[in-house]
């Protein structure tokens, strides 16, 4: 359920600055949202079975999810282009630049989802004492260990790979009540946030690679 809702927050980021029609295709195709919730699920699991509590899990994806969208937003509304795997090479730069010339102030949405993202953290810290008992003390290793081990075909089979890219193109099928059509062919913007946030990120990453 967390991950889920942790999931719907970061796909608001990448729709909010376009309007709600692209923020509710994604739910219209189970495809973009899979694609951006499995790698929620993926944190979040990986990071219970090391620290063994469910709280840390909660607030560690959600700033590790929350963290790039929120970057996306205002990369989108004050540059016109989307966050891609590279821009993190320049964080430094970027915070120099927005220190400079934009305002990087959350929204009201924004501390929603963070007020959210920590009452769940409260709430887990206080009912959700589900760990992993000594006895199966080996559970976790193997656990962390395997999910780790499944990133990599995961990453080379779905998440960079074209056919699966080309299943999750839906601009035509977008009618926005302005009359603005997505341009996935000639405009980054369009293309990656048509797709969330998550999944966009880890694809670019293979433009790291091919250089």
């Amino acid at each position: 359920i967390w991950c889920a809702g942790l999931t719907a927050m970061s796909l608001w980021f990448s729709g909010a600055n376009y309007g709600p029609e692209l923020y509710q295709s994604y739910f219209k195709y189970p495809l973009i949202f899979f694609l951006n919730f499995l790698p929620v699920v993926i944190i979040a699991l990986l990071f219970f079975l090391i620290i063994n509590r469910m709280w840390p899990a909660v607030l560690i994806s959600a700033v590790l999810v929350l963290s790039p969208s929120v970057a996306e937003y205002f990369k989108v509304l004050y540059r016109g282009d989307p966050l891609m795997a590279y821009d993190f090479f320049l964080i430094g730069e970027a915070f120099n630049m927005s220190g400079d010339n934009y305002s990087i102030v959350p929204t009201p949405v924004m501390w929603i989802f963070f007020i959210l993202s920590a009452l769940f953290a409260v709430f887990a810290f206080f009912f959700m004492k589900a760990k992993i008992s000594r006895r199966f003390v080996w559970i976790r290793p193997v656990g962390a260990a395997a999910l780790i081990l499944l990133c990599f075909p995961l990453y080379k089979n779905v998440y960079t790979d074209a056919a699966v890219y080309n299943k999750t193109i839906h601009e035509a099928d977008i009618k926005f009540s302005d009359g603005y059509v997505l341009n996935e062919t000639w405009n980054a913007a369009d293309r990656w946030c048509s797709r969330g946030v998550l999944y966009p990120l880890i694809y670019t990453t293979t433009y790291i690679t091919n250089e």
